[in-house]
């Protein structure tokens, strides 16, 4: 078993906040684009309407012009590089011969982007500038020595990033010819990038008229002892630039991990699990304070510094604890009027060390997943969960035999149709909780892409404290005739494919980041041209559909007698309580982004009325509330 402190991933903080993708911002990710450079990658593809179209090689660099794009404002911190291989000339320092290293490995910026935009916009004039500038060699690159760079490229441009990443694009399906020697040496390489952690992502580019055959090489080199995954190599072969665009957009995003514990099955016998947070709600990015120091804007950073009330003097953060007060202090009379003297309440502090308060929330147990046992899943109710769940994959770096055994629990509870019943500590200060570890099979649509994961979901169940009951007692109920005339208007209104949430993205965050892109590389943004917001309703579609429909609903409804009753009307003068805010005033803070306007009391007040924590710091109050 490997040390608990030293290899497990986990989170140790001063207080406790909902496990969510806000750690993020601190997991760096680095991508090298690695390109084959051949005769056919260079030439213009023409579309089957007999169109002269761009060559692979200037699609390859605008998908990684727009990558870098897009990360600039949603990952800032990431990293992406580019590379040629079997280039006739030779450029870098720490690359091979017939190795062109066109953009190093560096934290994505405005001029890098701008040069790869220049270069497109050359290209674009001029279909023979890319064959000009990155003409291929007559030598082939060693796949063994290609790979070693690539590590050695990803190391020394960003050493210190979570997660690193090769994306390889290639037309030649057998680039050794058949060399055992080499094909050994290639798979070696590859084995030394996947202990590195360095993980490469094939793109397969078939020409026309001529299959990929990835069974000669790449699904040898690029597979994991143990692990079948020929299949996956297999799928990334695509036969048109579309399906190429697409995979490099699915595959864009890294898969960083919410936390690495152990997994308790019994005594004895523990594997490694990694846990991902499926969905999560896409925010602006955090903005930060600059102050005009005359001849520049420098960044300033906030700092919290505790006060003495009474002497009004800083107070070092170490000589603080924790501790609860009962009583008010205040002076109460005894109510016999003989007496002359006041008694007052006496003022009780406890006290607790952090060691202690932690204790409290952890019960002293180390962040790990224990099975407590197994129900049957038809009675799990749908509604018992109080946020969302975590999807968790075993970790066989963590434990030998991670896989092997996470597959068959997960076969055996599929067949049974059971869930665990888990106990789980995900983080060394956060609040033990009981989750329902739900499994999930793979499934695959009909060219073999996988759609859904294997893995189970874990699911926070509530505590007893945590169920609410409505206070609704009676429900509103309406005529057989008013409903069947809803129903014909929602029967013309089902989209029948379904809701896609990737055809949808959120229109606020596409109009804020236009802006933000359009001034950080000087370009025009028009909404009016450049906005496409796909979540608005298409109201002549509706209208069509079912706007007659609507309108027989509305005569159903003015003759319904429930809908004639009116509602009672708030009591007019009542004095609000101190602090309390309305909902809505909330909400128009959180769209302008000002919710630091608002008081502590303020926020507290909000939260409790939504029944979330609401001790802690103004920041993690808002913090809260964006949630």
């Amino acid at each position: 078993m490997p040390p608990f402190d030293s290899d497990w991933i986990v989170q140790d903080e001063d207080d406790e906040v909902e496990l969510d993708e806000q750690n993020y911002s601190s997991q760096r990710a680095a991508i090298l684009f690695c390109i084959d450079i051949t005769p056919e990658i260079l030439e213009p593809r023409v579309s089957p309407e007999g169109d002269k179209g761009p060559c692979a090689l200037e699609v390859i660099f605008q998908a990684a012009a727009d990558l870098q794009k897009r990360k600039i404002v949603h990952g800032p911190g990431d990293a992406v590089g580019i590379m040629l291989f079997n280039t006739s000339e030779t450029k870098g320092d720490i690359v091979k011969p017939n190795m062109y290293l066109y953009q190093h490995v560096s934290q994505v910026n405005a001029p890098d982007i701008q040069k790869l935009l220049q270069l497109l916009s050359e290209a674009e004039d001029n279909p023979e500038y890319f064959s000009a500038l990155f003409s291929p060699s007559d030598k082939y690159v060693s796949m063994h020595n290609l790979f070693l760079t690539c590590s050695h490229v990803l190391r020394d441009g960003v050493p210190k990033v979570t997660s690193k990443r090769v994306f390889f694009f290639t037309d030649r399906d057998d680039p050794e010819l058949g060399d055992k020697t080499k094909i050994r040496a290639a798979q070696k390489a590859v084995e030394d990038l996947y202990n590195a952690g360095i993980e490469i992502q094939p793109f397969f580019m078939a020409q026309p008229g001529q299959p990929f055959e990835v069974h000669n090489f790449y699904s040898k080199v690029f597979s994991r002892p143990g692990d079948e995954l020929g299949d996956d190599v297999t799928v990334n072969v695509h036969e048109t630039f579309d399906k190429l665009l697409t995979d490099m957009r699915l595959h864009e995003a890294t898969t960083r991990t919410l936390f690495n514990i152990p997994m308790q099955l019994g005594d004895g016998l523990t594997i490694g699990v990694k846990a991902y947070g499926l969905v999560t709600e896409q925010r602006k990015g955090t903005y930060k304070y600059f102050s005009n120091m005359g001849k520049s804007m420098e960044e300033v950073f906030p700092k919290t510094v505790y006060l003495d009330e009474e002497q009004e003097r800083e107070v070092s953060k170490e000589s603080i604890v924790f501790g609860y007060q009962f009583g008010t202090g205040q002076l109460e009379s005894t109510g016999e009027e003989d007496m002359d003297v006041d008694v007052s309440v006496i003022k009780d502090k406890v006290f607790y060390t952090p060691e202690e308060m932690k204790a409290f929330r952890t019960f002293n147990i180390n962040p790990s997943i224990k099975i407590l046992g197994f129900k049957d899943i038809k009675t799990l109710p749908f509604d018992a969960n109080v946020k969302h769940s975590i999807f968790i994959h075993p970790n066989e770096a963590a434990f030998t035999g991670s896989i092997r055994t996470f597959k068959a629990l997960l076969d055996s509870m599929l067949n049974k149709q059971k869930y665990a019943l888990t106990r789980c500590v995900f983080r060394r200060n956060s609040a033990m909780i009981f989750c329902a570890m739900l499994p999930q099979e793979e499934l695959r649509d009909e060219d073999e892409h996988q759609i859904e994961p294997a893995g189970f979901h874990l699911i926070p169940l509530p505590y007893a404290d945590d169920i609410r009951q409505p206070t609704v007692e009676r429900s509103a109920h309406c005529s057989p005739q008013l409903r069947k005339a809803a129903v014909n208007v929602i029967q013309r209104m089902v989209y029948s494919a379904g809701y896609n949430p990737d055809d949808i993205p959120n229109p606020a965050l596409v109009l804020h980041y236009g802006f933000l892109q359009a001034e950080a590389f000087g370009e025009e943004y028009n909404p009016e041209e450049d906005f496409n917001d796909k979540s608005a309703p298409r109201f002549n579609v509706i209208q069509r559909r079912a706007g007659e429909y609507m309108e027989v609903w509305h005569q159903a409804l003015d003759q319904d007698p429930e809908a004639a009753e009116m509602a009672i009307e708030p009591k007019v003068g009542a004095k609000r309580k101190a602090g309390a805010v309305d909902e809505l005033v909330v909400r128009a803070h959180y769209d302008d982004d000002t919710l630091n306007k608002l008081t502590v009391e303020q926020l507290k007040t909000y939260l409790k009325a939504h029944s979330q924590p609401y001790s802690g710091k103004k920041n993690d109050l808002i913090e809260r509330v964006q949630d």
